[in-house]
């Protein structure tokens, strides 16, 4: 065994139960893939199969969930169509030669397909599935199953390749060396499977006819009006089986890759059914369980492992908060250092955050929120024509002192800046509007001393006096900008 072999994420074992002996099979996920760890064949001694699982439980061979799994001839299987009242009781499922001394043990589920509900029921001997419920005993309610073979099997099947999609009613045939063994398939639901003999001359006539059983029981059973192909899983050295086939039923077939379904093959299945986290085939392990303990149903490992995380989280969070109290430590000692620095006292402390507030807010707005009056009293004269004079300039900047108190309800006043100006010039009696101050205006809007400051151009007012040869136009220019 390699190392990576060693190194396994998940296992899981499987066991196949013949007349003569027990095969098993341990798989293991590994860094480079899911493989057979072990497969072993050992003879079931004087003991019988509880003794063998028995010795096998107890010198570790079974790891992980545990499936048993008995020969298709071993275990009884059928389906059966359900009417409007579906029934899951087994003396209606049964034949009453398994009823009959309560020598078998049952499992029945219920299973949709396209007819409506069918129930899906496996028996077997309940001395068989005794002595493998005993030779598990100590093995978790959930980690050990009892299970026909074919189940395990009918998922290497569908692996080993897929039936044209417009099939629906499939009947698939594998054939490996001298075994044979036929599923009626619902899509991936098995509703019959049936062994047979594939040796001999004759093999094509038994494969036509356990084909042509399967189809009457399709039929009279489940309500099937046809089956729609055969998949035949063969070797290259069987591939005359399919026309063989296809001419002995009538029905069409395709060949499929080869999937081996020995004893060996059987219980390697079973192991990688295993290790899935959901099972939904049957267990014939379910009507003999004993009740289930309290121990059985908690889950401790969840638990255990819910603990650990909470453990780890709060030790976290604690180390976490440590740090934080260090850190506020740390700065509430440089703060009284830097008020006893400064001479304030602790309960001082709001009301000089609020001074302060008040020095910092004023520096803000004579620095950088007011006008620069200088630049825009040097530009106004380059923008006025020369036929014109200004006689006035009006300027305003609001200012709001910030108040060293908070006032409730307070309304906020518009604050504004505005600058307006005054000119004179003279036009001929003629004319009917001045067109310096277009021009005026228009220079202004292009000041960028003005659109710093001033950007919105408001208009302008014209008084127009009449003279004797003249008139005297009076202008009022007025540019502004809404404050924060």
């Amino acid at each position: 065994m390699g190392l990576s072999d060693r190194l396994c994420l998940k296992k899981a074992t499987g066991v196949l139960i013949d007349a003569e002996a027990l095969h098993l099979c341990v798989m293991g996920k590994t860094p480079t893939g899911t493989k057979a760890i072990r497969e072993e064949r050992i003879p079931i001694g004087e003991g019988g199969v509880q003794q063998a699982l028995t010795q096998l439980r107890e010198d570790g061979a079974l790891s992980g969930t545990t499936t048993v799994t008995l020969d298709a001839r071993s275990v009884y299987f059928a389906t059966k169509l359900q009417g409007a009242e579906v029934s899951l009781d087994p003396e209606h499922l049964l034949p009453p030669f398994l009823l009959a001394g309560s020598r078998f043990v049952h499992d029945v589920r219920a299973v949709k397909v396209k007819q409506g509900l069918v129930a899906s029921i496996a028996a077997c001997q309940r001395t068989t599935a005794s002595e493998v419920l005993n030779g598990l005993a100590g093995i978790g309610r959930n980690q050990s199953r009892l299970e026909p073979a074919p189940m395990a099997l009918l998922g290497e099947v569908l692996k080993a390749g897929r039936a044209p999609r417009k099939w629906k009613n499939v009947v698939r045939v594998v054939v490996d060396g001298d075994r044979g063994l036929a599923f009626l398939l619902q899509g991936r639901t098995p509703l019959a499977w049936k062994p047979f003999s594939a040796k001999g001359p004759d093999r094509v006539h038994v494969m036509a006819g356990v084909i042509r059983g399967l189809r009457a029981y399709a039929r009279a059973e489940l309500g099937m009006d046809k089956i729609d192909g055969v998949a035949l899983h063969c070797a290259e050295a069987d591939q005359e089986l399919g026309q063989a086939c296809h001419e002995a039923c009538g029905l069409e077939t395709k060949t499929l890759p080869a999937v081996a379904i020995d004893d060996a093959a059987a219980a390697r299945a079973a192991a990688i059914g295993g290790m899935k986290t959901a099972h939904d085939q049957h267990c014939l392990l379910s009507t003999i369980r004993p009740p289930a303990t309290l121990r059985e149903l908690f889950p401790w490992t969840v638990a255990i492992l819910l603990g650990l995380v909470v453990f780890a989280s709060g030790w976290w969070v604690r180390g976490e908060a440590d740090a934080v109290q260090r850190q506020i430590r740390s700065e509430t000692r440089r703060m009284r250092k830097n008020m006893k620095a400064a001479g304030v006292k602790l309960n001082q402390l709001a009301k000089k955050h609020i001074e302060y507030a008040q020095y910092l807010d004023l520096s803000h707005k004579f620095s950088t929120d007011r006008v620069f009056w200088a630049p825009v009293l040097r530009d106004l004269p380059n923008r006025l024509p020369e036929s014109t004079v200004l006689s006035g300039v009006r300027g305003r900047d609001s200012f709001t002192m910030p108040a060293l108190r908070k006032v409730k309800n307070r309304i906020k006043k518009r604050e504004s800046r505005e600058i307006r100006l005054q000119g004179q010039l003279r036009m001929a009696r003629g004319k009917p509007a001045p067109e310096e101050v277009t021009s005026i205006l228009e220079s202004l809007a292009a000041s960028e001393a003005m659109q710093t400051s001033f950007p919105l151009i408001k208009g302008a007012n014209v008084i127009r006096k009449q003279g004797k040869e003249v008139d005297l136009v009076t202008y009022f220019a007025t540019c502004g900008r809404a404050g924060p």
